[in-house]
């Protein structure tokens, strides 16, 4: 939600949305964030064994480092 603004899931009730965060698969990023895609993707998995575990982890993920087509912000908007 903080990177695209949007929840990641919907649902006409709390239970809808329950369900979706259990079963349902991340959601595909736009175009412009696409290079987040894997990362967001280990964030989100549904299996332990695929999900990012530690914030050494986390650091460690060439994503957050170095994301491919990954900008956010349209070049006027770059600090």
């Amino acid at each position: 939600e903080m990177l695209t603004g949007q929840k990641p899931y919907v649902g006409s009730d709390l239970m809808e949305v329950l369900n979706q965060h259990i079963d349902a698969p991340p959601p595909i990023l736009p175009g412009s964030l696409s290079g987040y895609q894997p990362f967001i993707d280990s964030l989100m998995a549904k299996d332990r064994d695929e999900r990012i575990a530690t914030v050494d982890d986390l650091l460690a993920d060439p994503v957050l480092r170095q994301p491919e087509n990954a900008n956010p912000y349209p070049q006027s908007q770059r600090a």
